[in-house]
């Protein structure tokens, strides 16, 4: 039910109390008054801040017009009587001393360090309200909540401080104070493009953290979401911060962004291992096609020609070819089908993997170890194991100078080795190492990307049971009906058919009807698709863009942002990583709007402050450490969406929907821009900007992706 609908009953006996006053100001102004008072613990402050629909209905159910509770007057002296009236009747007292600290050790005692201040604020006023207790004034409640949140977090850090142990308390105090080989701000960078230098610096950093050897039990009960905040707040912070802290929240802090990094580096090592073995691929395929097309010739009718060979040949067995062949098919015809066929089939393959063999071992077999040294790898199913023996096995020889594995070595080979791969790895003489490894990593990689193999201590590839909810055994009954599935899996995989078929039929009989789809003998079965005629303008949108450019003839973007702002409060998404907040709301709101339009228009911050003499950029740089990270954008995309929603015109734009729409585009960006590529379908260097819109032009979300990444959000 609506909280603002928990006003709108009077009982019998508030009825029968308000029937006692006359003047119908005065009784509307006392109902309003007492169902606020029931359901909030507090009068309003302003009578704006009741509900329109509330005084409406109260009014509806008195028989008095609602306008008249304009002429109330909340401070006056029979405002004051009303309210004191209304105390005696609920049973409220005003607030003392002892009940803001009892109410503050309760909030201790019933919430946590997951809850945020919010969470402090709404429960401590239930509390009152709960205890009859009159809520205070927005100052006091939020010094209780404040108070009470502050004391939880000094009780987790000094939980998490007498954890710690000496020695490693010892270390972090000269990772801080720069006496170890990697600082702190070497920890916290992001890993730069694939080579030898970056994934060296990624496997130095996992190292130096995992040699703190934090106990494993120490953030057993804290979510991810929590301790991502913690790790935020430290990478926020100077060296010169995180020095002043007390001791107990510096290694608090220090031990959960440990916790965090160990799992954002080991993704990271995966994720370059993906993108190693993907680009010895990608970078072979490309060389040998291009060396293809150069010479390339495509011959028609090979069929027949290879029939007047084939004729001629046994007609003159003895013959010499030049006198016999040559007359059917010429020299050159037959380069040109020797040429046509190596560049398909088994050749063209055998010519890819010579390539990538040539790629790996001259520059990428060097990285491979780092990384594979510094990951475990694990897997559920034993049908993976030959992949995990593999790696075992690529390790033992790391050093060795032997080109094939000894004969008694026992190499996993299926499931392993693809059928394409085989005759490449297993010569001979022997199964070629470097081609082995080559093949173990192709697997590697496909079975990283689904989780079959997974990596403990990572977040992104960790254990797959651990994606499912640890009580799924215990409620499988109950989540089986959230998600509407059967628990019968051959009844479940029935539905599925069921659904599928029906689809196929109603795709099967509207083809035929539908004159824009052809299906055409082209390979079996080609499905042409024809474009939609475009339709014509309406005719008064000529008329609406022309009106719009006499109202806003040169509106600028910051103008936009500043009025999408005044209009919906998306700042209040913003919120610090910190623990207290010293800026009014008036200069926050001012910074982070300079700060959004220099990053989100990539003018930079100290050009925005060059066109303001209100900002220096040591403050706008300040706001982007503390309240700018990916969790409050989407937070702030979210309400700017559903403002639009809400005011959006249902007789035109329909209603909102969950389906959504889904492109990219590229642009062109430096060559200096870690995440420039050169695209294979678009051609030129640069970026790609992925946009998911509604059904009804909305942007909902929008990523910044490389080229060569899959067109798929994460």
């Amino acid at each position: 039910m609506n909280s603002a609908y928990k006003y709108l009953v009077l009982n019998q006996v508030e009825q029968n109390l308000a029937q006692e006053i006359k003047d119908p100001i005065k009784k509307l102004g006392f109902c309003v008054l007492l169902k606020h008072m029931e359901h909030r613990g507090y009068f309003p402050r302003n009578l704006k801040d009741v509900p329109l629909s509330v005084i409406t209905n109260i009014a509806d159910q008195l028989e008095i017009n609602g306008k008249l509770l304009r002429q109330y007057k909340l401070n006056g002296r029979t405002s004051k009587r009303h309210k004191q009236e209304i105390k005696d009747f609920l049973g409220f007292r005003n607030p003392k001393k002892e009940d803001r600290l009892n109410v503050q050790s309760w909030l201790c005692s019933k919430l946590s360090i997951e809850n945020d201040l919010r969470e402090f604020l709404a429960t401590a006023q239930q509390r009152f309200l709960d205890l009859k207790i009159c809520v205070p004034s927005d100052k006091v409640l939020n010094e209780v909540a404040s108070s009470a949140l502050a004391k939880v977090e000094d009780s987790f850090f000094n939980t998490i401080f007498n954890k710690i142990p000496r020695s490693v308390k010892n270390k972090i105090d000269n990772l801080i104070s720069g006496k170890v080989e990697l600082g702190l701000s070497d920890l916290k960078k992001d890993p730069g493009r694939i080579g030898l230098k970056s994934l060296k610096k990624e496997s130095k950093k996992l190292e130096s953290l995992q040699d703190l050897n934090f106990p494993k039990d120490l953030f057993l009960d804290i979510s991810k979401k929590h301790l991502l905040k913690l790790k935020r707040r430290i990478a926020s912070e100077s060296l010169h911060e995180i020095k002043r802290h007390p001791k107990y929240i510096k290694y608090s802090l220090f031990a959960a962004f440990t916790y965090v990094r160990i799992q954002e580096i080991a993704d990271d090592l995966v994720d370059l291992l993906i993108q190693i073995i993907h680009k010895i691929g990608a970078k072979a395929e490309r060389k040998v096609i291009k060396e293809l097309v150069r010479d390339f010739k495509k011959v028609k009718k090979k069929d027949l020609l290879f029939c007047q060979v084939a004729e001629a040949a046994v007609n003159n067995p003895i013959g010499a070819v030049k006198n016999v062949i040559f007359p059917v098919a010429s020299e050159g015809i037959l380069k040109d089908i020797i040429k046509e066929l190596k560049s398909s089939g088994p050749i063209y393959r055998y010519k890819v993997q010579n390539a990538m063999r040539a790629s790996y071992i001259h520059h990428y077999r060097r990285m491979i170890p780092i990384i594979l040294d510094s990951l475990e790898f694990r897997s559920n199913n034993t049908n993976h194991k030959p992949v995990i023996d593999g790696i075992d096995l690529i390790k033992k020889y790391q050093d060795s100078q032997k080109q094939q594995y000894s004969n008694d070595e026992d190499v996993p080979i299926k499931g392993v080795v693809k059928n394409e791969w085989t005759s490449f790895v297993i010569q001979s003489d022997g199964i070629n190492r470097a081609n082995y490894e080559l093949a173990l990593l192709d697997a590697l990689r496909n079975r990283l990307r689904c989780k079959e193999i997974w990596i403990p201590g990572a977040f992104k590839y960790c254990n797959p049971d651990e994606d499912l909810p640890q009580d799924f055994n215990k409620k499988r009954v109950e989540y089986f009906d959230r998600l509407k599935a059967d628990l019968n899996p051959h009844i479940f995989v029935k539905n599925l058919e069921n659904r599928m078929r029906e689809s196929l039929k109603h795709l099967n009989s509207n083809i035929p009807k539908n004159d824009y789809v052809k299906i055409l003998g082209k390979k079996g079965g080609w499905i042409s698709v024809s474009p939609l005629t475009a339709q014509e303008d309406p005719p008064n949108v000529a008329n609406l863009k022309k009106e719009i450019l006499l109202n806003w003839p040169m509106t600028g973007l910051l103008d936009v942002l500043k009025e999408t702002e005044l209009r919906v409060g998306f700042s209040k998404k913003f919120e610090t990583v910190g623990v207290r907040e010293s800026m009014t709301k008036e200069v926050l709101q001012r910074r982070l709007l300079f700060t959004l339009y220099g990053l989100g228009t990539n003018m930079g911050l100290k050009r925005v402050c060059s066109t303001t003499a209100s900002e220096n950029h040591q403050d706008l740089v300040y706001v982007k450490r503390k309240y700018i990270n990916r969790d409050n954008l989407r937070n702030a995309i979210a309400t700017v969406a559903n403002a639009i929603f809400k005011i959006r015109m249902t007789h035109i734009w329909g209603e909102g929907t969950t389906s959504c729409a889904s492109d990219s585009k590229k642009f062109g960006s430096w060559d200096q821009n870690l995440m420039t590529e050169w695209h294979i379908r678009y051609g030129g260097r640069g970026v790609m900007i992925y946009w998911h819109v509604d059904k009804k032009s909305t942007c909902i979300y929008s990523q910044l992706k490389t080229c060569s990444s899959s067109e798929v959000l994460p």
